[in-house]
């Protein structure tokens, strides 16, 4: 997204450069020095400055000036703007809230050079790899050492007020009263409340399964989700723990979770002490994390197909192992003369338009096992090749599970704490459905 960051100070000098990308170097500051502030220079006033945006080439130069100082942004693809001019703004209000005793004051160039490892090590946290993120002063100020935390709190939309505008100012007023560990959450708005205070919780597991014809696991994997939907009054402070729903240790003692990716709201630093997600919720629908598990999981399915073939009469046995609602899917060959097709427990049928079998189930209870048997008598013009092509042809299973987490994750608790001491009511719902659940014959 952005490869570079420059501050200039009103002489067109760089007083502060990072390169986030190969392929950029610093002399790049040259071209934006000579095109846009010596001709601002020149003209005597920055209302001369026809565009925020230059491009010359492949390089476009997003700039913003405060105070004396120009923030510049430099990308070398074809970027959504408005996400870089959103970093730039915020960027300057965090040096405002930061390094100024009054963040109405003009940006100087001594609060940057007094301040440069602080300013670099932001920038570095608020761009990984190029992408604005981490952008909130609670966890800038917990990750940066040297970072001030004793203000109150932050308002973007104050920092950038016009002076004189009595209305705006009282309105960021009230909402610097309303904050969350002694600093305000730009993530919400202050003053909602909710006749009914309600909160639910979502746990959504896709598992990603690959079996060969004995039943073996040759891949698994599984992507999740937590949403929220939060009708909470106040500025509510919610937490809530992982725990392993079969035994009495922590989910993370037994189950390694990989690619974590939290919603801004929560709060890194308890994470990473307790294990504990804390955070002041956005209000309404919401993704709070996302994660990834990689390694053994007990698979909610277990399928054993078998097929033999003798002359034009081939045979298909599967054998099912499950604990909830699922739907299977076999090829068939085509130009089927005749079909026997039985099965212990569900509905099976032929779907010609489809030229496979369906085997649907409504329910099925823990460790119960079925059985399917197709006996399929085929055309005379349905070659050999054709008929060991479907005999190797993978099975297809779809389900949707209510109420259970294949990778074991479960919410030990959730606790919601504001200031009115209000009653909540929680609800919490976990599904697992199928990604590509396939069984190689």
């Amino acid at each position: 997204m952005i490869s570079a960051v420059f501050i200039f100070n009103a002489k067109g000098d760089v007083v502060m450069a990072r390169l986030l990308k190969d392929g950029v170097r610093q002399s790049v500051s040259d071209v934006f020095r000579i095109q846009v502030i010596n001709q601002t220079s020149r003209a005597g006033t920055s209302k001369d400055v026809r565009s925020p945006v230059l491009t010359l080439g492949s390089t476009s130069f997003l700039h913003t000036r405060v105070g004396t100082m120009w923030l510049v942004a430099v990308t070398r693809s074809n970027q959504d703007s408005s996400v870089v001019f959103e970093f730039l703004f915020t960027f300057a209000a965090l040096l405002k809230h930061f390094f100024l005793k009054d963040p109405s004051a003009p940006l100087k160039e001594d609060a940057v050079t007094g301040n440069f490892c602080s300013i670099y090590e932001m920038l570095g946290e608020m761009l990984p790899f190029g992408y604005p993120t981490n952008m909130e002063p609670t966890y800038l100020a917990s990750v940066i050492p040297g970072l001030p935390q004793q203000k109150t709190g932050f308002d973007f939309h104050a920092s950038l007020l016009k002076p004189g505008n009595d209305k705006a100012e009282k309105a960021a007023a009230t909402a610097m009263d309303h904050s969350y560990d002694s600093r305000m959450v730009s993530w919400r708005e202050p003053g909602i409340k909710y006749r009914r205070n309600e909160i639910f919780l979502n746990v959504d597991e896709k598992v990603h399964v690959t079996l060969d014809s004995h039943g073996r696991c040759l891949r698994s994997y599984i992507d999740g989700e937590i949403t929220l939907k939060t009708h909470l009054s106040g500025m509510p402070v919610c937490r809530f723990g992982f725990a392993d729903e079969r035994s009495d240790t922590g989910l993370l003692d037994k189950i390694s979770l990989d690619d974590f990716k939290f919603h801004k709201c929560v709060d890194l630093a308890k994470y990473d002490t307790d294990q504990v997600i804390r955070f002041v919720p956005p209000d309404g629908a919401f993704q709070l994390m996302s994660y990834h598990v990689s390694n053994k999981f007990m698979l909610p399915f277990k399928v054993i197909p078998k097929t033999s073939i003798q002359g034009d009469k081939m045979t298909i046995r599967i054998s099912l192992r499950s604990t909830y609602e699922r739907d299977a899917h076999h090829p068939y060959p085509k130009d089927v003369v005749k079909n026997n097709i039985t099965c212990s427990n569900g509905k099976a049928k032929y779907n010609p338009a489809e030229n496979s079998i369906s085997w649907k189930f409504n329910k099925i209870y823990g460790e119960s096992e079925h059985s399917l048997t197709a006996e399929l008598r085929l055309s005379e013009d349905d070659g050999f090749s054709q008929k060991h092509a479907v005999a190797k042809s993978p099975l297809n299973l779809e389900f949707s599970m209510d109420m259970y987490s294949a990778s074991g994750l479960s919410v030990k608790f959730l606790k919601v704490v504001e200031k009115n001491n209000y009653r909540t009511v929680k609800w919490i719902k976990y599904t697992t459905t199928a990604g590509s659940y396939e069984i190689r014959p």
